[in-house]
């Protein structure tokens, strides 16, 4: 949501936008349930790594994007014509790797606050 939002000329610019949905909203309900569910996503595995510290979910979530974000573009890259380039395609592994960071933050210090 927030990548759609802050980055909106950027994915414009250099994303194919023949695969967009004409009906596309960025606050629509399916991303909010998107974004909520990556959210649990995170707490799960920050629950069983017991990761706590803002600090420390910042770091986990970071490579979690890293990682995650690395498999999906180079599989979109290969397989669609999503990005107009490969640097395209690194240059959103790393700003998606620094908004799971955020995310990770944020959901250490949630569930550090439910745990008081």
């Amino acid at each position: 949501m927030v990548f759609n939002v802050i980055f909106k000329d950027y994915v414009i610019a250099n994303y194919d936008q023949s695969i967009v949905n004409p009906s596309f909203n960025p606050w629509g309900a399916e991303m909010i349930a998107a974004q909520i569910a990556m959210g649990f996503f995170l707490s799960v595995i920050f629950s069983w790594a017991n990761t706590t510290g803002v600090v420390n979910g910042l770091k986990t979530a970071a490579i979690i994007g890293l990682l995650l974000n690395t498999a999906i573009n180079l599989w979109l890259h290969n397989s669609t014509k999503m990005f107009n380039s490969f640097n395209i395609a690194l240059i959103d592994i790393l700003i998606n790797a620094a908004l799971f960071a955020i995310a990770g933050a944020v959901a250490v210090w949630a569930m550090s606050k439910v745990q008081d």
